[in-house]
């Protein structure tokens, strides 16, 4: 992949000039049933998009009182700011994140006017994005202190709110290490071999043969944990493989980032699914990928508006999302390879064909998991690590239910008030929703849900606009639960014969695959036939 134009314009099996929109009408009509006519009604409509507050926007960098009242004038004039936009409130979730929209006066054609800078920072106020596009981010849950690769991140919007989570007011710090339980004294000498044990009315003795009974041995419940180190800042690193888009990366995040934090954002310029396949293997907490795909609603959009509703095949074709599905699972593979034990990758699509969604996650867990066996999202399997029975790397988190969990840490750490968006300990309004307490993250997630339109899928969740008005938007949360050692099973062979399939070179065209696969044919002849002659096992695998 040179460039994200590359493989996100797959289409390469038919003639370029050749009119595939009775295809794409087919091929929806036939995943979606009754419900394709509204929701192709909704995809044709002009695409709305939210305010986000830059939570930088009103950030005090230094302590002192000068720092505040800036901060606090940055915060002011982000309200004065939205006031002469005709913005009205949208999502909070206090200072954590805030969200804008456009007022009901506003046509929904009419342009949106570039985000005001602020006089005090220098940064701007705002992003103007789809309010579905921040599930991912939300979804992803950084903590300060994280290690963060955003493996697609042009035009450069989630990044910012990775950023913002991982290094502004409102990020949140990952829970501490379950500590190892107390073993009482009686106990450990029972289990050490030839202790000697408390008698009656006397003080007991260790192997060593230090008393336990007085001050110290009474002490040592309550003595004091170990002071933890200082945590540092964190990481986020964000890739972009087209030069063009990376420059429009690097200035969104020089708009929006403070320099202070810009100091721990590095950009590159690498075609991700081949970088992150060979390097920094185990280095990151979390990892975004927002995959280049077929971008059906912008592709009918174009076709309504300046083509007749003629769609090309070189914008649009089924082969061609066959195509860019491939692509997306060499992404996610490699993905996997840079997450530690523990972490977090994020799948998220902006397509409504389950080839690309749903699809690439299972086609993922197969190649990860022994055996090759997968689980819907919170099924039993699923919970297993895919439940093949061998070795699992693998294994899908419900979106909604790790969404539901993500806005009760929120809640429950609350922000000061007189942040932007902040009303105080616990803030989070959205139409009503406020508080704290049992049942305030219930109500903030059914709230997002809501607005979004958000709905399950076998593997994750979808934003689609006849029900919300945002998206299309498609994520799905995976947690790396092993290094997936390969294991025999019929299609799996966990993460490293994923990894060694991902690393194959790929053939460019069907002619090309074609020549392959007689070549690997004939070789696999004669690497048979020596095989056999030398007593070793038959029927290798032909390298091509």
């Amino acid at each position: 992949m040179k460039s994200s134009k590359t493989y996100a314009k797959g289409h390469r099996g038919k003639a370029r000039l050749q009119d595939t929109s009775q295809e794409l009408d087919k091929c929806f009509r036939k995943l979606y049933g009754p419900r394709w006519p509204a929701l192709q009604a909704a995809l044709l409509k002009p695409t709305q998009h939210a305010a986000v507050v830059n939570a930088f926007v009103g950030t005090p960098a230094d302590s002192g009182d000068a720092a505040s009242a800036a901060a606090s004038a940055s915060s002011s004039s982000i309200t004065t700011a939205s006031n002469a936009a005709g913005l009205v409130p949208l999502l909070s979730l206090g200072g954590v994140l805030s969200t804008l929209c456009r007022g009901p006066g506003t046509k929904p054609s009419s342009p949106y006017p570039p985000p005001p800078l602020d006089p005090g920072s220098a940064l701007r106020c705002w992003y103007w994005m789809d309010l579905a596009s921040v599930m991912p981010v939300l979804l992803l849950a950084p903590r300060r202190g994280h290690a963060a690769l955003d493996m697609c991140a042009a035009p450069g919007g989630k990044a910012c709110l990775i950023a913002q989570r991982l290094f502004g007011p409102g990020a949140l710090v990952p829970a501490p290490p379950a500590p190892a339980p107390a073993v009482p004294v009686e106990a450990a000498n029972a289990e050490q071999p030839g202790s000697i044990g408390r008698e009656s009315g006397t003080g007991g003795k260790t192997p060593g043969g230090v008393s336990v009974s007085g001050s110290a041995a009474e002490a040592a419940p309550h003595q004091l944990p170990l002071p933890r180190l200082p945590l540092g800042p964190g990481k986020l690193v964000c890739n972009e493989p087209d030069r063009q888009r990376l420059a429009r990366l690097q200035r969104v995040i020089e708009e929006y980032v403070p320099p202070h934090s810009r100091a721990n954002i590095e950009t590159l310029n690498y075609a991700g699914h081949t970088y992150w396949g060979r390097n920094q293997g185990a280095t990151y907490d979390r990892v975004l990928v927002d995959a280049p795909c077929s971008s059906d609603r912008h592709v009918m959009q174009q076709a309504a508006t300046t083509s007749r509703g003629v769609i090309s095949a070189s914008d649009w074709s089924l082969e061609g999302c066959k195509r860019i599905a491939d692509e997306q699972l060499q992404l996610c593979l490699a993905a996997m390879r840079a997450l530690r034990v523990g972490g977090r990758l994020v799948y998220s699509t902006c397509s409504i064909a389950a080839l690309q969604n749903d699809d690439v996650v299972e086609r993922l867990l197969r190649r990860c998991n022994a055996g090759g066996a997968v689980g819907a999202a919170g099924s039993a399997a699923a919970a297993a690590g895919g439940g093949g029975g061998g070795a699992a790397a693998a294994r899908v988190l419900p979106a909604l239910e790790v969404l539901q969990a993500e806005l009760a840490e929120v809640l429950a750490v609350g922000v000061p008030a007189g942040r932007p968006g902040g009303g105080g300990a616990g803030a989070a309004t959205g139409a009503g929703v406020a508080g704290t307490g049992q049942g305030a993250d219930v109500a903030a997630a059914a709230e997002w849900v809501k607005v979004t339109g958000m709905e399950a899928t076998r593997h994750g969740a979808i934003c689609l606009p006849d029900r919300g008005g945002w998206g299309p938007i498609y994520v799905a949360v995976i947690e790396k639960t092993g290094e997936g050692v390969a294991a025999g099973g019929t299609g799996g062979g966990g993460l490293v014969a994923g990894m060694a399939a991902l690393l194959r070179p790929q053939p460019e065209s069907e002619s090309e695959a074609e020549a392959e696969e007689e070549k690997e044919k004939g070789e696999g002849a004669g690497e048979a036939g020596v095989a056999e002659g030398n007593g070793a096992e038959a029927g290798q695998e032909a390298q091509p």
